[in-house]
């Protein structure tokens, strides 16, 4: 699908697809497209990206979410200003002034407004607004807003994507659009690989509110061993017997490692219970007791 120079272009491409928590249709499509070059893939209940390239080989899971933070129209006043609540870790402090979208019906542009410096009250210039103190500017009357936003609706942060030195770029939604390019250049090493695996990608919905896609994935899917994807790179999972915690000192390993997916299975099919994907020590309750005579 593409080659190193190509990156930037398909990490910018999916971070400008719209898709937070509970709602990650268009960047899901986005994603579903570009991982059929590789395998078979649909789109779950949860609205997660799901692939499989079957077989019967060691099974080893991908995992990058496909949502990001944002936040949801709670209510529209008189005035035609609307209230809204965070989806995810949005921080209220940088949110005053920022100029968003909010995607009704069909998408409108507005202002995070809060009460201006020389009407506030006290301190209250000098603090950080709460989120429930803030309301969004679209221009248009409380009766043009109800007809084409409501409840439930989401609303984004504009980003424009910025060039960075040494090749990086700042744009929204790199968390986690980045680790779904890490994995879709990882599929792209393997593609001609004769490694003998199965591998399952799983770009999950909903992380930013708890995890479910992947929690409900991870568990009628059960793999070997699984490695997330977290900003473009992969740590490591215990496997399924072990209920798929996240692997005690498992630090980040660059796509292009040896001991990333892609240099695992270059390097041939490993044993049925792949010792490689538990780079820590097994939990007390499954190592074996020590020998000789228990001190008194």
């Amino acid at each position: 699908m593409f080659k190193n120079k190509d990156l930037k272009s398909v990490v910018l491409a999916l971070a400008g697809a719209n898709g937070t928590s509970g709602n990650e249709n268009e960047a899901a499509l986005l994603a579903k497209s570009m991982l059929e070059e590789y395998m078979p893939a649909h789109i779950d209940t949860l609205g997660s990206v799901c692939g499989d390239t079957g077989g019967d080989g060691v099974h080893i899971m991908l995992d990058a979410h496909i949502d990001r933070i944002g936040m949801t129209v709670t209510a529209i006043d008189d005035s035609g200003f609307i209230k809204f609540e965070r989806v995810g870790g949005m921080d209220a402090r940088v949110l005053a002034a920022e100029q968003v979208t909010v995607w009704g019906d069909e998408p409108l542009f507005g202002v995070i407004t809060s009460t201006p410096p020389h009407l506030a009250s006290g301190d209250d210039d000098k603090k950080a607004k709460k989120i429930e103190d803030l309301s969004i500017d679209v221009g248009m009357t409380a009766d043009e807003v109800k007809k084409i936003v409501r409840p439930g609706m989401r609303i984004t942060v504009n980003s424009t994507p910025k060039e960075l030195l040494g090749g990086r770029v700042s744009c929204a939604a790199l968390d986690d659009r980045a680790g779904v390019t890490a994995i879709l250049r990882c599929l792209e090493l393997l593609k001609d690989k004769n490694h003998g695996c199965r591998i399952s990608v799983l770009f999950s919905s909903q992380e930013e509110t708890g995890g479910s896609g992947a929690a409900a994935r991870i568990r009628s899917t059960p793999a070997h061993g699984s490695r997330f994807a977290e900003s473009g790179r992969f740590c490591g999972y215990r496997g399924s017997r072990a209920g798929c915690r996240p692997a005690r000192n498992t630090r980040p390993v660059p796509a292009s490692s040896p001991r990333s997916p892609a240099g695992i299975c270059a390097a041939g099919s490993p044993p049925r219970q792949p010792h490689h994907l538990h780079t820590a020590r097994p939990p007390p309750w499954r190592r074996a007791p020590p020998a000789g005579p228990r001190p008194a």
